[in-house]
């Protein structure tokens, strides 16, 4: 599966903490080994975000995200008040 990423996830990313940023990678890394990893606590969602994924990067933190064809794109990411408001 290859990887893209939305201009407003990156905008998004370079405004969170560094050590989050850090995570993310972490994680990323992880989730194109196993995007189905426990850790990553992956699941999709309903009501309005119905055809969105999301995954943990902290306690607090998620990154959302859609499979188009063979791509998975992120689309979102930040606190779960930002991202479920």
């Amino acid at each position: 599966m290859s990887l893209d990423f939305a201009k407003d996830f990156k905008k998004a990313l370079y405004k969170l903490p560094k050590q989050t940023q850090g995570k993310f990678l972490t994680n990323l890394s992880l989730f194109t080994i196993d995007p189905f990893d426990p850790s990553l606590r992956n699941h999709a969602l309903t009501g309005n975000l119905t055809g969105v994924r999301s995954i943990s990067i902290t306690g607090d933190v998620r990154a959302h995200y859609k499979i188009i064809g063979t791509t998975a794109v992120f689309i979102d990411i930040g606190t779960h008040t930002k991202l479920y408001k």
